[in-house]
């Protein structure tokens, strides 16, 4: 592995990643953040199931009725959630395309 020191949370995570810039990077962040633990999401079917498990005990995700939806499951937000705050976001761009909807149309340059 990477130039990853053994009792950084990256470490563990890491696993057979290959690609020494990301696994710089990751280390990069993990000392600036200082996370408990780093989780690197493989994709794979075990690693869904246990994500889902964990929000339907949580409560974040809710199973709807199997007899009107099958393997159906609403993951909701909290209200304070940043992604609801889309009125005041601003972003600097130098065209509306760059900047998206979320831009509130003032000049994306002020």
């Amino acid at each position: 592995m990477a130039n990853a020191q053994v009792d950084s949370p990256v470490s563990a995570a890491a696993g057979k990643m290959k690609n020494k810039k990301l696994l710089d990077w990751l280390e990069e962040v993990a000392a600036m953040c200082r996370p408990d633990r780093v989780h690197l999401c493989d994709g794979s079917d075990q690693e869904y199931q246990l994500m889902m498990r964990i929000m339907l005990q949580s409560g974040t995700a809710i199973s709807l009725n199997p007899q009107k939806r099958p393997n159906s499951i609403y993951v909701r937000s909290t209200t304070v959630d940043v992604a609801r705050v889309e009125d005041r976001t601003f972003i600097c761009s130098k065209t509306q395309d760059e900047a998206g909807p979320t831009t509130t149309g003032k000049n994306r340059c002020e």
